[in-house]
């Protein structure tokens, strides 16, 4: 029998595999996935969250990252903030954990059908009828789908994109030092409420992405004018004779509701487990900040998966959760024009505060004072924001 089973090959499974064979190398590990391979995502991590990590120890962060950037954010005003933000090189980070847990865990290519438990043996059991047994179950699913994660009934939302990697034939006169995160020109000719997410690899490799910041979870944008607005897009950047080297067309979960942990099976962790930046989809720093939580806990309650839910999922951290879904409900109401309005008197206001470390970074190392008092950088915002905030929080 199994000591612990990861089910899923992403990010979050492989960084959780690699805390738990670097700091319990005597257990018994697998690691079940369906198709494993290097990722093909664009993952960016704000530098503040894992800043001082444990990862650094294991992963050279100068391999770890392509390029760190600076962030601006237009609105049409540029906004230029004091933090850091790094894309991840997929390559070296999917490669470089596989050769430290390689040989200190069992990998089967088999896709999980159902998980079961009796008594405190969990079952879980593939396509091909084989069945592994282990005393406690991770899913790392991504947003395919948990199978042994049970949630609670809140409203999900999803954000869609359309991107080109493009190569150029001349150089652009973009800043390669800058990420622009947000940008809200040319955002005001449709229903579809989209915004600029640009990263210049170089001066001849830019990604061009058009983002719907966040929708309901059954309704989807036009992706014909999502298409339309990104190439409007290349043009006012006046991006002209490239080649595109692949389209990232894909939705991700903002949310999944926070886990039930009388009826869940596995604990979720990545987009499975609503280890998620709710206001911005973000996951990797999020879980590099909370894995070595997350397993200590598992043996601090000797594989017992309610109390580790319990443990994890404290007040402050479904309070932040709720919150966030507060502000995801706001700006799905807001036209686009205001929308683009409050993200000016976001990143003015509050990127640099320690509301954005709390909320946006999730950092839970904070008592319920400074949580409560970090909300007063909100008073700069118009009245307009504050009465809608204030209708959906009481």
């Amino acid at each position: 029998m199994n000591d612990i089973i990861i089910i899923g090959s992403g990010p979050s499974s492989l960084l959780t595999l690699l805390y738990l064979v670097i700091h319990i190398p005597y257990l018994k590990y697998t690691i079940i996935s369906y198709n494993f391979k290097e990722f093909h995502c664009t993952y960016g991590v704000f530098l503040d969250q894992i800043k001082d990590s444990w990862i650094f120890k294991y992963l050279d962060k100068d391999k770890l990252f392509s390029n760190i950037y600076d962030i601006v954010v237009k609105t049409p005003l540029k906004i230029e903030t004091k933090k850091k933000y790094g894309i991840i090189d997929n390559e070296y980070f999917y490669n470089a954990i596989l050769k430290i847990v390689g040989s200190k865990a069992t990998f089967s290519e088999k896709k999980v059908d159902n998980i079961s438990k009796i008594s405190n043996t969990y079952f879980v059991k593939c396509e091909d009828k084989t069945t592994f047994t282990s005393r406690f179950v991770f899913e790392g699913t991504g947003k395919y789908g948990a199978i042994g994660v049970k949630y609670n009934n809140s409203p999900l939302y999803k954000q869609y994109f359309l991107g080109y990697m493009i190569k150029l034939d001349k150089p652009c006169n973009l800043d390669t030092n800058e990420c622009i995160l947000l940008d809200w020109e040319n955002s005001y000719e449709s229903n579809i409420k989209s915004f600029g997410y640009i990263i210049p690899y170089n001066k001849k490799k830019i990604l061009f992405e058009e983002t719907v910041l966040n929708c309901p979870n059954n309704t989807q944008p036009n992706y014909e004018i999502l298409r339309a607005k990104l190439k409007n897009r290349l043009d006012m950047y006046n991006i002209k004779d490239y080649t595109i080297e692949f389209i990232e067309k894909d939705s991700i979960p903002l949310n999944m509701g926070i886990p039930c942990e009388k009826t869940s099976y596995s604990f979720g962790i990545g987009q499975c487990g609503n280890i998620i930046n709710t206001l911005s989809g973000y996951t990797i720093g999020y879980n590099i900040q909370v894995i070595p939580e997350i397993c200590n806990l598992v043996f601090k309650h000797n594989y017992n998966l309610e109390k580790v839910y319990l443990d994890f999922w404290t007040f402050k951290r479904r309070f932040i959760y709720n919150i966030n879904l507060i502000g995801l409900k706001l700006m799905n109401t807001l036209p686009e024009k205001e929308l683009c309005n409050f993200h000016h008197y976001y990143f003015k206001y509050i990127i640099n505060s320690s509301n954005f470390n709390i909320m946006f970074l999730n950092n839970n190392n904070y008592s319920a004072f400074r949580l409560i008092f970090s909300f007063r950088h909100y008073l700069y915002f118009p009245k307009k924001y504050l009465w809608n905030i204030g209708q959906r929080l009481f």
